[in-house]
């Protein structure tokens, strides 16, 4: 991946060419984009998702994101603290990119994202939003920043996203992502550093066992440093798997946060 500050300084620059890249499509984008993120629109465009209309679906997590859910949260935790102030939230997404857990420390930033759906039980997958990091970090499987104009809605122009997936130790499989959002005046490079820092310390507490069952032949293990269980997620640790649930807002069904915007109105996100 290339140089953080060279992808936000590019990302910036593509706002004022976006115009003209849709307008090109079919001749190829002549404004250069990162290979990822040229695939990542073409996917977009082949979901027939428009990038001057927005559309965020309510969708229920994966059954088995509860595991996800446990071992993420003193990591959420932790890092959500020492976001205060910062004007960046931390995300976790299922492998569907489904959100389903985040830490917002600023109220006006919890208010946008709200706003724009990036909230627990919402959908961020390319074939619904287009291009974001949770998508192509997925998609890649490996760390992804998404800056400003490199996103393929309109509405999500004004943010800076980075992603890191999240992998079990011991199966191989991507159960989601950790990430950070925030708009692009508080973007930093390091955001790519401190997803993959998060993503291992999410790791190790999966391989130290924790939200697995009695069962699973591993017990919930000692944290990776950051934090311990919370009094609430240890309660539901100690919860059969089959019958922890996520958080209400995980399992609602048939709304959407919508809204329709020309690209002059994306900035008022």
């Amino acid at each position: 991946m290339p140089n953080a500050t060279q992808i936000m300084r590019n990302g910036s620059r593509l706002l004022a060419a976006r115009d003209k890249l849709f307008a090109e499509q079919d001749a190829g984008f002549r404004v250069p984009l990162r290979a990822e993120i040229e695939a990542s629109w073409r996917r977009s465009m082949a979901h027939g998702v428009r990038p001057d209309r927005f559309s965020v679906p309510a969708v229920e997590a994966a059954t088995w994101a509860d595991v996800l859910l446990l071992a993420a949260g003193p990591v959420a935790d932790a890092v959500g603290t020492d976001l205060a102030g910062t004007g960046v939230s931390l995300l976790v997404s299922d492998q569907g990119a489904c959100i389903i857990d985040r830490r917002v420390p600023d109220a006006g930033l919890r208010t946008r994202l709200d706003r724009i759906g990036l909230a627990p039980g919402f959908h961020y997958g390319e074939e619904a939003v287009g291009t974001t990091a949770i998508s192509v970090a997925l998609q890649r499987r490996g760390p992804a920043l998404v800056a400003a104009g490199e996103h393929y809605s309109d509405t999500l122009t004004p943010m800076v996203c980075a992603a890191a997936p999240v992998t079990d130790p011991g199966t191989g499989r991507v159960l989601g992502t950790v990430g950070l959002a925030c708009l692009a005046g508080a973007a930093s490079p390091l955001m790519v550093a401190l997803v993959k820092r998060a993503a291992r310390d999410i790791e190790q507490r999966l391989a130290d066992g924790v939200g697995r069952p009695a069962g699973d032949g591993a017990g919930y293990g000692a944290s990776s440093g950051w934090d311990s269980l919370t009094a609430p997620s240890a309660m539901i640790a100690a919860t059969p798997r089959s019958a922890a649930r996520l958080p209400p807002s995980c399992t609602c069904r048939g709304t959407r946060s919508t809204s329709t915007c020309g690209r002059s109105s994306a900035s008022s996100v």
